[in-house]
């Protein structure tokens, strides 16, 4: 028996199978926003690109992007970019759907957009991968279990992330799936097993990380409202949000009478840190 231990970080929303617009087949799917090239806007100010790539365990990236035949490979920070694939696993040991219950607790989109739709193509197959996606992770199976950073400060709760176990037959077997049209090639790769207590950067589980950020220390403030790209409208103004966001500090934005004068809901949840390593939401 094998294992893969996965984690999330950033801009990740993961679309749960109560929300009835994931293709047959597919439980769970953790989508990847294509926030590459950020966003500039009077009411959250200029908010830098975050980019879709793979942190991997040496051995795992040795054997990823050799085994990809071409179409992957390592920057010069030791990333893996990742853009245009569909992602599953293609061995798991038990038939799923993934056991996601811890997941109530991360920020939830409609909470804050109750009448978001999103976009379209969010059910397609895995060969329709849409432009606005830089990836999709199909989990059939295993658990995903909630983890949060250190508390930076008093005032200052750390971040959520998302953690994905699987168990699987032998060695994990990884599918990736291009974007049609995009000219690249099916492929699948075996890739070393996860050790037990594997960790990467900043501890968080796993020998691979997906993130979805930006790899420096910039300004982050607001970025987590790149999720609401998976709105079919986009990002509304802030006044059209049901609630006030909460922030790192504990405290929520301004203004916040819009929340209350239209029946929405009280302002909570301001254990949330939205930073962009641990800005993971859910839809619904």
């Amino acid at each position: 028996m094998g294992q893969l231990v996965m984690s999330f970080r950033g801009i990740v929303t993961h679309v749960l199978q109560t929300s009835g617009v994931l293709p047959a087949g597919v439980p769970h799917r953790a989508v990847v926003m294509d926030t590459s090239t950020g966003m500039k806007s009077e009411e959250y100010g200029d908010v830098p690109p975050h980019h879709c790539f793979l942190e991997l365990e040496d051995e795992t990236r040795q054997a990823l992007v050799e085994g990809s035949g071409g179409a992957l490979a390592s920057d010069e920070l030791g990333h893996v970019p990742l853009g245009g694939w569909n992602v599953r696993v293609d061995n798991p040991q038990a038939a799923g759907p993934p056991h996601v219950t811890a997941l109530q607790c991360l920020f939830h989109l409609t909470d804050y957009l109750p009448d978001m739709q999103p976009r379209v193509g969010i059910g397609n197959g895995v060969y329709d991968l849409p432009q606005w996606a830089s990836c999709f992770v199909d989990i059939k199976s295993g658990t995903i279990d909630l983890n949060h950073f250190p508390a930076p400060g008093p005032l200052q709760p750390g971040g959520f992330y998302t953690t994905w176990k699987v168990d699987t037959v032998g060695d994990p077997v990884l599918r990736f799936t291009p974007r049609k049209g995009s000219g690249a090639q099916l492929f699948r790769v075996t890739i070393p097993s996860s050790p037990t207590n594997a960790v990467l950067r900043d501890n968080v589980p796993g020998t691979i990380v997906l993130h979805n950020g930006t790899t420096d220390d910039t300004d982050k403030k607001f970025d987590f409202v790149l999720h609401f790209l998976l709105n079919q409208k986009g990002i509304p103004q802030l006044s059209g949000f049901a609630r006030c966001f909460p922030m790192d500090d504990g405290g929520a934005t301004e203004p916040c009478d819009h929340a209350s004068e239209s029946g929405g809901l009280p302002v909570v949840m301001h254990f949330v840190s939205m930073t962009t390593s641990c800005s993971n939401s859910t839809y619904p």
